[in-house]
C-alpha cells in the first residue's frame, strides 16, 4: 500500500473521528455570554411528563420517546418548558439518526433562547456536528464559529471540528491551523488529531512535516504498524532510503510487517541499497511466513538476489522454482547460464532444453541455448546429442560461428577416438 493509499484512509477516518469528538471545556474566553434567568417549571404535570419521556430515552425506547416528546411540544405553551421537551426530542431523533429533523428541533431551541447556557450552547454545538454529518460543510462551519464566538468557551474539540470541516472543503491550510490550535490546548493530544494533522501536511506536500508527525505518532503509539509503514514510505519520497530501510527493518524485527506489500517494500529497499543477501533473506522470510504469494516473478527476483549475494545454490533453487512456474523460457535460459558457469551439466541440460521447448525468447537467445545444450551434452559424454544441438545452433546467425567451432571440435574428438580404436585394434 502506498503512502497515498494509507493517508487517504487516515484522512477519512481522522476527519470523522475528530469531527464527532466531544471533550472538556478548558476555560472561558473573554467573549460575551448569555445570562438567561433561571428556568422554572411552572406546571408540575408538564415536568413529570417530560421526565417520563426522558426515561424512555434512557431505556433506548427512542421511537416511543419521539412520539411522547412531539405530543408534549405541541401541548406545552411555556417557552422554557417547551424548550425542555424539544431538547429531549432532539436527543431522541439523533439517537435514531434522524439528523435533518433533529436540526430543525435544535434551531427551535436556539430561537426560543430560554434554556440555560449549558443546554443552549450544547444545542448549538450539536447543530454544527449534525451539519457536518449531513455534509453541509458551510452550515457546519457557520455554527461552529457561532458557538466559538457566543459560548465564551475554549474547547479543543471545536477546533478539531473546524479542522475536519476545512479538510472536507479541501482548505488544507486553514484545517492545519485549526488542528494545531486544538493540539496546542492540551497536554496529551489525541491520536486522531495527529493523524489529521499528518494528512493535511501531506495534502500540502509538506513531506518533512509529515515525517515529523509520524515520528510523534510512533513515539506515542509504537504498536501501530500503519505509522511505521507510512514513515518508511515518506522517507522514500524524501529520498531518505537508508532511514526508510532502518524503519522497516526495525518494524520487521518486531513482527509488525504482516502483508505482501510490506515485505516486498523491505525487499526492494535492501535491493536498491545493494544489500542482496538481506534482500533475499527478507523475501525468503516472507515466503516462509506465507505473507508473499510467490509466483514465477517473485522466485525470479529471489533467485537474482541470491545470485548477487553469491549464494549460488540458493539462487539455483529459486530460479528452478521460477522456471517451473513460468510459461516461457526466459527464466530457464537465465538458470542455464548459471548452471553452465557452475559446470552442473545435468541440470544445465535440463534448463536449456526447457528454455528451447517453452520458447518466448529471441532467435539469438534460442541459438545460444542450442549451443549451451550441445556443450552440456558434450560434457555428459553424449557426442551424438551434442552434434544434434550444435547443428540446430547453426541455423541462427549469431550462434553460427561458435557452433561451427564446437562441430569442428567434435570432429577432432571423433578422429581421435578413431585413431585410438585403430591403435588398439
Amino acid at each position: 500500500m502506498t503512502i497515498r493509499n494509507t493517508l487517504t484512509l487516515t484522512f477519512a477516518a481522522a476527519t470523522l473521528a475528530v469531527a464527532l469528538s466531544s471533550g472538556a471545556v478548558l476555560a472561558q474566553s473573554t467573549a460575551e455570554t448569555r445570562d438567561p434567568p433561571p428556568g422554572v417549571w411552572k406546571n408540575e404535570g408538564n415536568f413529570n411528563a417530560v421526565q417520563k419521556a426522558w426515561e424512555l430515552v434512557a431505556n433506548e425506547q427512542y421511537a416511543e420517546a419521539i412520539t411522547t416528546f412531539t405530543k408534549l411540544t405541541g401541548k406545552i405553551k411555556d417557552p422554557y418548558e417547551q424548550s425542555q421537551a424539544l431538547f429531549g426530542l432532539a436527543q431522541a431523533l439523533v439517537s435514531l439518526e434522524k439528523y435533518d429533523e433533529a436540526l430543525e428541533v435544535y434551531e427551535q431551541i436556539i430561537n426560543l433562547d430560554v434554556l440555560d447556557n449549558k443546554n443552549h450552547y450544547e444545542s448549538m454545538y450539536q447543530m454544527a456536528q449534525l451539519f457536518y454529518l449531513r455534509e453541509r460543510y458551510d452550515d457546519a462551519l457557520r455554527w461552529t464559529d457561532r458557538w466559538l464566538n457566543e459560548s465564551g468557551e475554549i474547547k479543543p474539540d471545536a477546533y478539531t471540528l473546524k479542522a475536519s470541516i476545512y479538510a472536507q472543503r479541501d482548505q488544507f491550510r486553514p484545517a492545519l491551523e485549526s488542528i494545531d490550535q486544538a493540539i496546542g490546548l492540551v497536554e496529551k493530544p489525541r491520536e486522531d488529531w495527529y493523524s489529521l494533522k499528518m494528512a493535511m501536511h501531506y495534502e500540502l506536500k509538506e513531506f518533512n512535516k509529515v515525517r515529523e508527525v509520524l515520528e510523534i505518532l510512533i513515539r506515542g503509539w509504537p504498536s501501530k504498524k500503519l505509522y511505521w509503514v507510512q514513515l518508511a514510505s515518506i522517507n522514500v519520497t524524501l529520498k531518505r532510503d537508508e532511514d526508510a530501510l532502518a524503519i522497516l527493518a526495525l518494524a520487521n524485527r518486531q513482527d509488525m510487517l504482516s502483508s505482501e506489500s510490506d515485505m516486498m517494500q523491505l525487499f526492494s529497499l535492501y535491493g536498491y541499497l545493494e544489500m542482496p543477501y538481506e534482500a533475499a533473506s527478507s523475501m525468503q522470510e516472507g515466503i516462509d511466513k506465507g505473507l508473499i504469494d510467490a509466483g514465477a516473478k517473485e522466485y525470479e527476483q529471489l533467485g537474482n538476489a541470491w545470485y548477487a549475494a553469491q549464494e549460488f545454490d540458493n539462487a539455483i533453487g529459486a530460479l528452478t522454482k521460477a522456471g517451473e512456474l513460468s510459461s516461457n523460457g526466459k527464466i530457464d535460459m537465465q538458470l542455464a547460464y548459471i548452471l553452465v558457469a557452475n559446470e552442473d551439466w545435468g541440470l544445465a541440460k535440463q534448463a536449456t532444453a526447457n528454455a528451447i521447448s517453452k520458447g518466448g525468447i529471441t532467435d539469438a537467445n534460442l541459438g545460444k541455448m542450442q549451443e549451451l545444450l550441445g556443450t552440456s551434452e558434450l560434457n555428459l559424454g553424449d557426442l551424438v546429442a551434442a552434434r544434434k544441438a550444435f547443428n540446430a545452433a547453426m541455423r541462427f546467425e549469431k550462434s553460427r560461428p561458435a557452433a561451427q567451432q564446437w562441430l569442428n571440435h567434435l570432429e577432432e574428438l571423433e578422429k581421435e577416438r578413431q585413431r585410438r580404436a585403430a591403435s588398439t585394434g
